[in-house]
């Protein structure tokens, strides 16, 4: 599994009366625009799933993603020597 750093859009939406000539604008993609960083269980062509923890055969915190949302995913890499051989865990 790859730990991984996924930018992608939600959804926007308002909870007020608004004129609908401003309803079409597009959104701020500022305010749309969102990070989750993760390990990667599921990178299917429709969604991708990533987890925020990781055991030996579970994982927690799941964030899925529709794969039209994504706009990048980037590989991270962990320096095993600022962690600490296992026996120091």
């Amino acid at each position: 599994m790859r730990l991984v750093l996924v930018e992608w859009l939600d959804a926007f939406s308002t909870d007020d009366w608004t004129k609908i000539n401003r309803l079409v604008l597009a959104p701020d993609r500022e305010k749309s625009l969102c990070r989750t960083v993760g390990w990667l269980v599921h990178d299917g062509a429709e969604f991708k799933t990533v987890v925020s923890s990781l055991g030996h055969k579970d994982g927690s915190g799941s964030m899925t993603i529709p794969t039209g949302c994504i706009l990048r995913i980037q590989n991270l890499h962990i320096n095993h020597a600022e962690v600490g051989p296992e026996s120091e865990r």
